[in-house]
């Protein structure tokens, strides 16, 4: 090789080299700037860990399933992040804990509910519905299949939860007064001590749903199923029966609540009781298993910050055409008018229109509709 081709092959293998070097630069540059963010570790729970990628994946499934966190997005990476720990927290204790488990037979069967067929349906068929859930809702299918895992283990542990409550608990009897602000509170509670009746300031001032009916009396419940404002002083064996009790609020409420403790006393638990009792006890539990788990959050708020704008503006137009969905299905079934019935009988030896067909008498069969995302209810 002469000193001129030796000289070419010197440049084209400097290019080359350049080239490369640029190239795994770009490549490092890239790999470090996206693609190990996105896998990094943002929540572990015992073995299970969520990725940055997977908590934004089940950030945007929220969104569409609560309609308050599209009313207030900023409260989805929090809340997003305490749904995954306590789902990673039943499918991790519930087998050595309450010594209970979800066998594949049953995943599968609330699987092939939740995207609407049935046993009967082929392999094939189930394995397209799943797709088609998947593409909806935008998880991958360990994901999914973890949600179903954990809604299932969840109604198991809370059923046994039910069956282990006690025949009677404390429970007690309250007067309550809700009010917008403190000024009003301490107006309502002045009242009740000057001498008036408490159903008749409840009635004038309080802001409950049913106090018209109620006069602000809760007959008799149980501890843990009050309103967290008041639930720890209603139980309180220092707090005396019968007396108005300061304007009383919860961490960040924007309410102030006036209570009169009547009574205090053991009673039979009632089947209505139940749901509510065995929700508190495995929230009791989920906190308690968590103290002996370990976990590590690495979800940070400038994390939480960027995923938020990130599934927000992925997931605008999506919202609208939910959203306009939606309102057309109103319109439809309010614009359906109500079938009047007909006032005028039908003449003698004349055919009633009204009367079923012969063979008639049962309500033609409905089709299945399409079965949306569900939110684990």
């Amino acid at each position: 090789m002469d000193s001129e081709q030796s000289a070419r092959a010197l440049l084209i293998g400097a290019v080359a080299l350049i080239v490369l070097i640029a190239a795994g630069f770009i490549a490092f540059g890239y790999w470090y700037s996206v693609v190990r963010p996105r896998n990094r570790t943002v929540l572990q729970a015992d073995s299970i860990s969520i990725s940055y990628s997977a908590m934004k994946r089940r950030m945007g499934y929220e969104l569409f399933q609560n309609i308050n966190l599209q009313q207030q997005p900023q409260a989805l990476p929090e809340l997003t992040y305490q749904t995954l720990l306590q789902e990673l927290t039943v499918i991790n204790r519930s087998q050595p804990d309450k010594d209970v488990s979800a066998t594949p037979d049953e995943i599968d069967a609330k699987l092939r509910a939740r995207v609407g067929v049935g046993v009967e349906a082929t392999q094939k068929q189930f394995a397209d519905a799943l797709l088609r859930q998947l593409d909806t809702t935008g998880l991958h299918d360990n994901e999914y299949r973890r949600l179903i895992t954990a809604e299932l283990l969840t109604t198991k542990v809370k059923d046994k939860f039910k069956l282990e409550l006690p025949l009677n608990v404390q429970q007690a009897k309250v007067e309550v007064i809700v009010v917008s602000t403190l000024d009003d509170a301490k107006k309502a509670a002045a009242r009740v001590q000057g001498g008036e009746d408490w159903a008749t300031v409840a009635k004038a001032v309080s802001q409950e749903v049913d106090v018209q009916k109620t006069g602000g009396l809760h007959d008799y419940t149980p501890k843990g199923n009050l309103n967290a404002a008041y639930d720890a002083y209603a139980f309180d064996a220092n707090t005396p029966l019968g007396a108005v009790s300061a304007p009383l609020t919860a961490s960040g409420g924007s309410q102030f609540f006036v209570v009169r403790v009547d009574d205090r006393a053991d009673k039979p638990v009632t089947e209505d009781q139940k749901p509510k009792l065995a929700d508190t006890k495995y929230s009791e539990w989920l906190v308690a298993q968590q103290d002996q788990m370990t976990v590590a959050r690495h979800w940070s708020t400038q994390d939480e910050s960027a995923a938020l704008t990130s599934v927000l503006n992925s997931s605008g137009t999506k919202l609208i055409n939910q959203q306009r969905q939606q309102q057309q299905a109103q319109q439809t079934v309010q614009a359906v008018p109500a079938r009047q019935p007909t006032a005028q009988a039908p003449a003698p030896g004349a055919a009633d229109p009204n009367a079923p067909a012969p063979g008639a008498g049962q309500n033609p069969p409905v089709p299945n509709a399409p079965v949306a995302p569900g939110n684990g209810q």
